[in-house]
């Protein structure tokens, strides 16, 4: 096995089967049927097992073999079902949790509003320059505070 080259076994195949849905391999090797002594012995183990070529291409096919599978509307589809399970076992939580992935789907509820607005406006300078300076000076002190003159 530590080659890549023999044939892997049901147990290696569920393994790369949970990596792919769980990508933790610890949690996958224990899953797969492995019984390591301690959470080290299976993270040890499974780190071993990730390193091993025949696991990794078989961690790759599974992937080629699911993507087509896996697509947005599937994914809105299982999140629906899992939701009315969650309901018909009354488990608010879960229901919660699954209303509230479902609300990040893209476009199921706009958090932001875009507008795209051609925007045309006419402005107008009034030119007061030739206007006469005005007479009282206390209305307009100068900047130091001293009257003019």
């Amino acid at each position: 096995m530590g080659d890549g080259k023999k044939e892997l076994t049901a147990r290696h195949r569920e393994f790369c089967r949970k990596y792919i849905l769980w990508h933790n391999a610890a949690r996958a090797y224990r899953e797969a049927g492995f019984n390591p002594k301690n959470a080290h012995v299976a993270s040890v183990a499974a780190s071993r097992l990730l390193a091993n070529v025949g696991i990794q291409a078989e961690i790759a096919r599974q992937r080629a073999q699911m993507a087509p599978m896996v697509t947005a509307e599937w994914c809105v589809r299982q999140l629906q079902e899992n939701l009315e399970r969650c309901i018909e076992l009354e488990n608010v939580a879960a229901a919660n949790k699954a209303i509230e992935i479902l609300g990040r789907i893209p476009n199921a509820f706009p958090q932001k509003v875009e507008m795209d607005a051609n925007v045309q406006s006419e402005i107008t300078f009034i030119d007061d320059s030739d206007d006469p300076e005005p007479e009282d000076e206390e209305a307009h002190p100068s900047p130091n505070g001293r009257s003019h003159g």
